[in-house]
């Protein structure tokens, strides 16, 4: 008996060996004696592997200067309401008239109304540096005004440019009108001109036409343009200065060049040269608008220069008849002359007093008759030559 339950024992225990074989184990782990807790590493967790902070030293995304790519203010060009100067479409005249005649001393707002007698009104214009234009370009023997009522507090000049597009027609031309009468020394022919008119304090009318002819002209707009007008203060009296007359020529002109007016006059209105005696004139007669002459003249320096006004006495049919006229350097102060010499032999008379501001260059002496010129005894007046004798 005890021998088979030896052999069971032996059996027995060589099966638990085989098993714990056929489960890949060598042998039972010994159980240490006390089992001292071999440290599972909690969680098994990652033992900081101490990646030093690789200082990912801030990549100084340096700001990698989006350089404020300057969005140049694409200038939205302002979509113009307005066509640019030069573009193909002209203003409105409503709107090129806005503020057309501005300055301080005006009294009152001005109102550019084309004239009411006109059957071609003006029209607003993109020509650089004017506001509007004839209507009537091309019409054979037509005219086109426009005119608008102005107050000044003080005694001023208004300036204005006009542009007369016409070629070499003579024909044509602009003329202005101040309270209905004729205004200026002549008319504005083919050219820009530079305008100034003087107005005494006080309520006006002006007008400003252009006058066509029936030729047409070809190569040009034939047309005239005009700028905005400015009003300023006048730098001088409106009231023309009077002249002194003397039959003795003044000492300080005995040597001074003379401009012989019969050879330099460049603008004839309503004058003529003519030869008188041994001395060339050029007369001037009331049988033109606005009659008058003009001739260029320089100087060298500028200064003060006196001027001389040399007059012929000739052709008076009544006893006691004088010649009045008006004389001007530029555009600026008037001069008024009265002639009473009734020597038939064309005795010069000399007037003085004319004093006048110039700069070094080109100017323009212009002579004219007076408003008062009375062509009912005076036939005309005669102007000699003119002298300039620097202060």
């Amino acid at each position: 008996m005890k021998t088979w339950t030896k052999i069971l024992l032996a059996v027995l225990s060589l099966v638990m060996v085989l098993g714990l074989v056929a489960c890949g184990g060598d042998e039972p782990a010994e159980t240490p004696a006390e089992s001292t807790p071999v440290e599972t590493p909690k969680a098994t967790e990652p033992a900081p592997t101490e990646t030093e902070p690789t200082e990912t030293e801030p990549t100084e995304t340096e700001p990698t200067e989006t350089e404020p790519t300057e969005t140049e203010p694409t200038e939205t060009e302002p979509t113009e309401t307005e066509p640019p100067v030069g573009g193909d479409e002209a203003p409105e005249f409503a709107d090129a008239v806005k503020g057309f005649v501005t300055g301080e001393i005006v009294d009152g707002k001005i109102v550019l109304t084309n004239s009411a007698n006109s059957t071609y009104p003006w029209a607003g214009t993109n020509l650089e540096g004017y506001a509007i234009v004839s209507g009537n370009a091309g019409i054979d023997s037509s005219f086109s005004a426009i005119k608008f009522p102005i107050t000044v507090t003080e005694d001023a000049v208004l300036k204005f440019n006009v542009k007369v597009d016409t070629g070499a027609d003579t024909g044509d031309y602009v003329y202005i009108l101040v309270n209905g009468l004729r205004y200026g020394r002549d008319n504005l022919y083919n050219g820009e001109h530079a305008v100034v008119v003087d107005l005494a304090a006080g309520s006006h009318e002006v007008t400003i036409a252009y006058r066509k002819d029936d030729v047409a002209n070809s190569g040009v707009t034939d047309a005239a343009y005009l700028s905005k007008i400015t009003v300023e203060k006048a730098p001088y009296s409106i009231t023309p200065v009077d002249l002194e007359m003397t039959l003795d020529m003044p000492a300080q002109f005995a040597d001074a060049a003379k401009y012989e007016v019969e050879t330099v006059a460049y603008k004839l209105n309503g004058s003529s040269t003519s030869t008188v005696g041994s001395c060339g004139v050029v007369y001037i007669k009331k049988s033109h608008d606005y009659p008058g002459t003009s001739f260029k003249f320089t100087v060298d320096a500028d200064g003060t220069y006196e001027v001389l006004i040399a007059i012929g006495g000739k052709d008076r049919t009544s006893a006691g008849a004088c010649a009045t006229g008006l004389v001007q350097v530029d555009n600026g102060q008037k001069y008024y002359l009265n002639s009473p010499c009734q020597n038939a032999d064309g005795t010069s008379e000399y007037f003085v007093g004319m004093t006048v501001e110039l700069t070094a260059g080109e100017h323009d002496f212009h002579m004219y008759l007076a408003e008062d010129f009375n062509d009912a005894s005076v036939k005309s007046i005669y102007f000699d030559y003119i002298s300039f004798v620097k202060k």
